[in-house]
């Protein structure tokens, strides 16, 4: 099984390459079985990759969420103009997956196959899910 920190280090890896450029969008999907992790603690986890990808703050969030929550589209934007777009589903799949586009104004790095990430690897400390509990109390789209 793959963790999230050891997804993390591919991508700083392929980055270093030098042959995407500088990263303007990260686009993840994840789905997450009944057992995974709360969607909010992925939405913390890959805020923070994409902060440490694109080294600005998030601007700007637009959220739509199933009234069921079991699906969640987001889209953060960031200081600079880059993009995290993510697509988190939760208890309609059996096998979790997770798949990530990282776009770069010089080409795009793919990671498929996120069948074999480690759901639980998906973690967030109280701060950073705080954070996003904007979500809950001021609706689908909030400035931060």
């Amino acid at each position: 099984m793959t963790t999230v920190q050891e997804l993390n280090q591919t991508i700083q890896t392929a980055l270093d390459s030098g042959k995407i450029g500088t990263p303007v969008c990260l686009r993840a999907s994840v789905q997450l079985n009944k057992g995974g992790p709360e969607p909010i603690v992925v939405l913390a986890a890959c805020t923070r990759m994409a902060e440490a990808l694109f080294e600005v703050q998030p601007a700007k969030l637009t959220a739509r969420q199933t009234p069921d929550a079991s699906q969640l589209n987001l889209i953060v934007e960031f200081a600079a103009g880059q993009t995290l777009s993510l697509s988190i589903g939760r208890g309609a799949v059996n096998d979790p997956d997770t798949n990530l586009l990282l776009i770069g104004n010089h080409g795009i790095i793919r990671l498929e196959g996120g069948d074999t990430l480690e759901q639980q690897s998906w973690t967030a400390d109280a701060s950073e899910i705080e954070r996003w509990r904007i979500l809950e109390r001021n609706g689908p789209v909030a400035i931060i």
